[in-house]
């Protein structure tokens, strides 16, 4: 048979969000956590916008975990306590191998998810100790890739939030060398982007891209027999 369900709700009165209070970014600045926040003092306490703020703020890529908890016990206002769990926000990597089309190479790789351009050390001791040039979830990252047939140089900064605005700047600069039997070509180049947000899954960028390429060390330029200050001496 049927059995009629009668659930009965009383629903709270509503609430104003008071205060933001952010704990557990010790090593990421406030303003880099507010930013992905979708509660405003003020406004009424909304549990979609909590959630959205949540998952922002795990999209950064610097916490392990993000919680967003209503507190106090004023009538018609709670704060609104963020605790934040951090995460790994460096990495380092080195490795090697070899192929038989790019032979021996190497590899070493710096990444910081959580950069800060501004953030110089004040001593050589709290830059060998990581405790400069982070705070700021700016990301950066250098490549070092040497071997015997192609080298790879380069250097990537972004900055998502251009002081805390909807735009972003990135810029990326690189030198390649690859080594061919008879030849062997030089890159370098410089690619700076710009970009507005316009949600917060869609945004539009502009590039611009310099490059500049060499072809050096050129030994073998035509045919068997032929000198190129000879120009008679090509094989008919």
């Amino acid at each position: 048979g049927y059995v009629n369900l009668v659930i009965d709700i009383t629903e709270g009165a509503p609430y104003e969000v008071g205060q933001v209070i952010i704990r557990g970014n010790a090593k990421v600045q406030d303003h880099v956590v507010r930013r992905q926040l979708r509660l405003y003092p003020g406004e009424l306490y909304d549990t979609t916008a909590v959630d959205r703020s949540i998952s922002h703020i795990q999209d950064l890529g610097l916490f392990n975990h993000a919680n967003i908890t209503p507190i106090g016990n004023q009538p018609h206002t709670r704060n609104a306590l963020v605790n934040l769990e951090q995460g790994q926000t460096a990495q380092f990597m080195i490795g090697a191998g070899v192929s038989s089309n790019a032979g021996l190479i190497g590899q070493i790789s710096v990444t910081q998810k959580n950069f800060d351009i501004t953030d110089l050390p004040h001593s050589l001791g709290e830059f060998l100790r990581a405790q400069a040039f982070q705070g700021n979830g700016q990301s950066f990252n250098i490549t070092l890739e040497p071997g015997t047939v192609y080298q790879l140089y380069q250097v990537n900064f972004a900055e998502p939030y251009l002081w805390d605005s909807p735009y972003s700047f990135s810029n990326s600069a690189y030198y390649f060398t690859e080594y061919y039997n008879t030849y062997n070509i030089n890159r370098a180049g410089d690619r700076v982007t710009f970009g507005r947000r316009l949600t917060n899954h869609l945004s539009i960028t502009l590039a611009f891209r310099w490059e500049e390429v060499n072809v050096n060390n050129i030994t073998d330029v035509g045919p068997p027999g032929y000198d190129p200050t000879e120009p008679d001496s090509a094989p008919e």
